[in-house]
């Protein structure tokens, strides 16, 4: 691990869900007629939204774009319904309320609020399997 990314889930403007929780729900509803989009296949955001969506037992398809920029315009203009992102590019936009903080957090130092946490599975954070801080190795 040589780096954390902090990652937020991200609505487009009007989305009907308020939290994970409810997007989730609607994701099993409306099954297909969702879509979400990425900054290209293999990427953090396609690998993080897969991850979300296996993990919530949900299937959405995805719309691959050349990067995250044209993504998140995607997001802006209402191309894709949600979008999972660095918080460095999503502050401003759910402040403004452009685009809807769903789940994570938003660092107050770019002036934006907390969006709702999503609940951590306990499951999925196992001290023993994790490896050793990249601090703990470059001071041995």
């Amino acid at each position: 691990l040589l780096s954390r990314w902090r990652l937020v889930v991200l609505g487009k403007k009007g989305f009907p869900a308020a939290n994970a929780r409810e997007l989730v729900a609607i994701a099993r509803e409306r099954g297909s007629s969702l879509n979400y989009g990425t900054s290209g296949p293999g990427g953090i955001v396609h690998i993080a939204t897969e991850k979300f969506l296996d993990d919530a037992g949900v299937k959405i398809p995805a719309i691959h774009y050349r990067g995250s920029a044209p993504a998140f315009q995607a997001l802006l203009s209402g191309e894709v319904d949600i979008l999972i992102d660095g918080t460095i590019n999503a502050g401003e936009f759910v402040k403004t309320g452009a685009v809807k903080g769903l789940a994570g957090r938003i660092d107050r130092r770019l002036g934006a609020p907390s969006l709702p946490r999503k609940r951590r599975d306990r499951r999925l954070a196992r001290p023993d399997r994790r490896p050793p801080r990249p601090s703990a190795r470059l001071r041995q």
